[in-house]
């Protein structure tokens, strides 16, 4: 945020806006906005999981660009009048070993705060609205669903759907055909010239 300090951002938007007199909005003034737009959002959110019958977590661990480690807790749920929701909980750091414990402490304490479990429960079981947890296939992820007593859902299926047109041998196939999309997609004049023949060809 310390951008909006510079003087020279306070010169090129002088410039762009035609407004010699145009002040940039002070640091403190932006931080208070994010920080009440967070609280109140945090409030619209809360109230949605919460209010769910069941909800499915999905777990994952990503890194910053200064190496830092975070764990992301995105939930799945069907609200009261059928609509599919999905929103994230929360991007926590993580400083402490990537062990199977640290993970089951750090996730209840994530849905202790979303109100996803008893107070004072350490675990998912039927006193637990998210009773399913998804998460790659490591073995600290998958010992630590199993910590939990939840019903581990793992990248399986994704990881199957990767391997199938390997195994097929249609990779070949699927590159020409990238390729060719690749073709029409990055050229305005070929796009309108296939756009053409399709006219012509009745096939529009």
């Amino acid at each position: 945020m310390s951008i909006v300090e510079d003087k020279g951002l306070s010169d090129v938007l002088k410039v762009a806006t035609g407004n010699t007199k145009f002040k940039v909005t002070g640091r403190s003034t932006i931080m208070e906005k994010i920080k009440n737009l967070h609280a109140r959002k945090s409030a619209e959110i809360q109230t949605s999981p919460a209010a769910a019958n069941h909800v499915v977590l999905a777990l994952d661990y990503l890194s910053s660009l200064a190496n830092d480690s975070y764990l992301g807790v995105h939930a799945f749920f069907v609200t009261a009048d059928w609509q599919l929701r999905n929103v994230t909980l929360d991007i926590d750091s993580n400083k402490q070993q990537h062990t199977s414990e640290n993970i089951k402490e750090q996730v209840i304490g994530f849905m202790a705060k979303w109100q996803l479990l008893e107070e004072g429960s350490d675990h998912c079981a039927s006193d637990c609205k998210a009773q399913y947890i998804c998460s790659d296939n490591a073995a600290n992820m998958v010992k630590a669903v199993r910590l939990l007593q939840a019903n581990h859902m793992p990248h399986t299926l994704q990881l199957a759907i990767n391997c199938g047109p390997k195994e097929s041998g249609v990779t070949n196939t699927l590159a020409k055909r990238r390729k060719i999309v690749g073709h029409y997609k990055h050229s305005t004049q070929q796009k309108e010239q296939l756009l053409s023949i399709q006219k012509e060809l009745d096939l529009s």
